[in-house]
């Protein structure tokens, strides 16, 4: 099954900044969570269907950062950084994917 790893750092008490995915694997109070979102019914080489796993990551990511709806201002800038540090490193994978289908269409 073809599938991406998505990490976030999500803030285990509120008051806090959420930190970098690196900082989050040391930093107290914060605990790193990862979600499996899986693209193999899709074809990267097409466009919609780069942006089709993009939304799912973009679903996946907030699901994985929190409700915002139910968060105070501080803990509403806690979910704006996780979701923003999650999305950064969610493209580097999907650029990876995309890439890799590509080769493999070209080589087939």
């Amino acid at each position: 099954m073809k599938s991406l790893l998505i990490i976030a750092a999500s803030a285990a008490s509120a008051g806090l900044l959420v930190p970098t995915l690196a900082e989050a694997r040391t930093e107290p109070g914060y605990e790193q969570v990862s979600k499996t979102v899986g693209y193999s019914d899709l074809d990267l080489t097409k466009a919609k269907d780069e942006q089709r796993l993009e939304r799912r990551v973009a679903v996946a990511i907030r699901k994985m950062c929190g409700d915002q709806r139910k968060l105070s201002a501080a803990a509403s800038v806690e979910f704006r950084a996780c979701v923003d540090d999650a999305q950064i490193e969610a493209k580097r994978e999907i650029r990876l994917a995309v890439r890799q289908a590509t080769v493999r269409k070209g080589s087939a």
